[in-house]
């Protein structure tokens, strides 16, 4: 028995066998065709190492989603709006593959990825749409060179190449700092950890002559506390911001708590749930979530048949939607006085 602290894996059977993981599984279901000293290496690996079959895994192989048609949808966090309206975008677009989609969390710094990419591939996934915090993703490696696929949507991979479908985040932030100047915005504060998010914004600046302003950049925010902090500190700065870019929808939801009626401009660099029935409509810079799954979708169904060469990066342009937080002017939409109001007796 192995002094492994942790259950041992079809992988952890198939390299103590020397043989594939599919070989593995073919021994484990007692399918024809496998040589009898193949077999029984296997078994003898199996002995070893305490494998167990996972139920709940077997049952998925053979229940209703067969093996090789499912596919998983990998974030983060379950509870983010924005990610389950994005399920809902590939959902569709792979059953038009004829393939059907999971969802689970991965923990927000990717912490579980590994762990359920090995125990849902052995339960029959054959694909991941990857949305991850983490900072390496080679533990992916093994899986690709065994017949999984893999695309990384958003973000691209860490440490190794693999597909990638990605919003063009530079042209985003241009977009909604140009936007935010048009409205005779001069000092725009940016909040959020992306750099090519930086870039654009930088980049907009620049063309129309205006500094940066390290007082103005926030980029060491992961957290709402965190945007939220940031939010009262420029409220409160001797010369504030009129106007501000963020980029996240989580990030802008906490920046807005102190904002609500400061008067403050705000467009936000991703698509945010229910965006025009906040207090604060919001202005926004996003690709279009139907547009997104589709290519998504077709990325990682041409890797899963065959029809994909090299890994390939798939830019989607993000488009702004003018909703009122990012159409205010500077110093024109402060709070004033409440107004009085008159009343009149009807005769």
């Amino acid at each position: 028995m192995s002094d492994r602290s942790q259950r041992p894996t079809l992988w952890d059977v198939a390299r103590a066998a020397g043989v594939s993981a599919k070989t593995v599984s073919r021994v484990l279901n007692g399918e024809a065709g496998v040589a009898a000293d193949t077999t029984a290496r296997v078994q003898a690996a199996i002995a070893e190492l305490g494998f167990e079959r996972n139920e709940a895994a077997r049952q998925l192989r053979t229940g209703r989603m067969a093996r090789g048609r499912s596919l998983c949808l990998l974030v983060p966090e379950l509870g983010d709006a924005g990610r389950a309206e994005l399920a809902g975008s590939l959902a569709s677009a792979v059953e038009a593959h004829g393939y059907r989609l999971l969802m689970t969390g991965s923990g927000s710094a990717g912490e579980r990825e590994a762990e359920l990419v090995q125990n849902l591939s052995e339960a029959g996934v054959a694909g991941f749409f990857v949305v991850s915090a983490a900072a390496d993703h080679r533990y992916l490696i093994p899986h690709l060179r065994q017949g999984l696929a893999a695309a990384f949507l958003l973000h691209p991979a860490a440490q190794m190449q693999a597909d990638s479908v990605l919003v063009d985040e530079v042209d985003a932030a241009r977009q909604a700092t140009q936007h935010l100047l048009r409205f005779s915005h001069r000092r725009i504060a940016f909040l959020g950890p992306r750099h090519d998010h930086l870039a654009g914004y930088q980049d907009a600046l620049s063309g129309s002559g205006i500094p940066l302003d390290p007082d103005l950049v926030r980029t060491a925010v992961q957290e709402a506390p965190e945007a939220e902090a940031a939010a009262r500190e420029w409220l409160a700065a001797p010369v504030p911001p009129t106007a501000i870019v963020v980029a996240g929808a989580w990030l802008a939801l906490a920046a807005m708590r102190p904002l609500l009626g400061s008067g403050m401009g705000l467009v936000v660099l991703e698509d945010v749930p229910a965006a025009d029935l906040l207090k604060m409509p919001l202005t926004t810079v996003s690709a279009s979530l139907s547009d997104f799954g589709e290519k998504a979708a077709e990325v990682l169904v041409n890797r899963l048949e065959g029809r994909a060469g090299p890994p390939q990066r798939v830019v989607v342009r993000a488009h702004l939607v003018a909703r009122g937080s990012g159409e205010v002017r500077p110093g024109l939409n402060r709070p004033g006085p409440e107004p009085r109001r008159s009343w009149y007796r009807r005769r």
